[in-house]
């Protein structure tokens, strides 16, 4: 009987208060239905970046030596704690003929690609003995309009150095390449190709993969001590790699700020609709007291004010949001 009472109460009240209330279940509606949905947009984003990047064996430190990377740095490398593999190489920007201010990176692997594996979109990987053929970026040969088997050159000291397009692919590494400030594939992209297609250009560069166990810190600490003169980047530091993360964080962060904005709305207009409704119902609350309904009572009557319409609107929200 108690509860039937407060109940018609409750409902009563609100339908003379509709659009307070309505305004409540909105924004409460609007509020988790943002959090849904943006939660719901980092957490892809973040499982398909890490994914990705596993498994396509994304390298955990890029290790250049502008003296050159030979034998003798290699095996420092290695004799490190905690170091699985490394692979040699080289990285140049080049001049290409496709055409002014069109230019290329050009990665050249010493062995296969095992490391930063390319994934492929259509032909077939490069064979590390193939010293004529190369790897394109997709969104490289679809702005330049070349397809598999077309040729490609670029430019190297003034002479010109052509390569078969043997394969189209995206890279793990180069998920945001950029010369400059924008990324543009109509001015730039990237092709691989083996490092013995060019052998007057020195290693410079090695691509690490550290165990799962093996501190990030302290691995990096000791290729530092074993090359001093080498620049050790970690995945923080890579720019491809910091601005995929930098971009899932960014999600990560807007699943709390616009949840957080419609909320503080929400709250404003309860405490402003419950602070008159309490004004106006005093003597109501007096005459409940006097039928011998407890101070308990009423008050979580008159909470459910608030309860009642923010839990209906987080209800929508979370159902549309999802």
């Amino acid at each position: 009987m108690v509860k039937n009472t407060l109940r018609k109460k409750l409902f009563r009240d609100m339908s003379r208060a509709a659009m307070q209330f309505l305004s409540i279940i909105m924004l409460c509606a609007l509020g988790t239905f943002a959090f849904a949905a943006l939660d719901g947009m980092a957490r892809m984003t973040r499982t398909t970046i890490d994914t990705y990047f596993e498994e396509n064996n994304l390298c955990d430190f890029w290790v250049t030596l502008p003296a050159g990377m030979d034998r003798a740095a290699l095996d420092k490398i290695e004799a490190v704690d905690g170091v699985t593999e490394i692979i040699p190489r080289f990285v140049m920007d080049m001049e290409t003929t496709l055409g002014d201010n069109v230019n290329a990176n050009v990665t050249a692997y010493d062995g296969a690609m095992t490391i930063n594996k390319p994934l492929l979109r259509e032909g077939e990987l490069l064979d590390p003995s193939d010293m004529r053929g190369c790897l394109i970026q997709e969104r490289y040969a679809n702005a330049q309009g070349l397809a598999l088997g077309d040729r490609i050159s670029v430019k190297l000291y003034g002479e010109e150095h052509t390569f078969v397009i043997r394969g189209v692919c995206v890279s793990p590494e180069y998920v945001a390449l950029s010369m400059g400030v924008a990324s543009d594939p109509n001015e730039y992209g990237f092709i691989l190709i083996n490092a013995r297609a060019l052998p007057q250009i020195p290693l410079t560069q090695a691509i690490v993969t550290i165990a799962d166990d093996a501190g990030e810190d302290a691995v990096q600490q000791a290729i530092e001590a074993a090359l001093p003169d080498a620049l050790v980047m970690d995945r923080g530091a890579h720019t491809s790699t910091a601005r995929c993360n930098n971009d899932a964080q960014m999600f990560e962060n807007l699943t709390y700020v616009f949840p957080l904005l419609a909320y503080s709305v929400a709250a404003l207009i309860v405490m402003t609709t419950l602070s008159r409704m309490i004004d106006n119902q005093r003597m109501q609350m007096g005459t409940l007291k006097a039928l011998g309904f407890s101070a308990g009572q009423i008050r979580n009557h008159y909470l459910s004010y608030a309860i009642v319409p923010s839990f209906v609107g987080a209800t929508i929200g979370t159902v549309i949001g999802h």
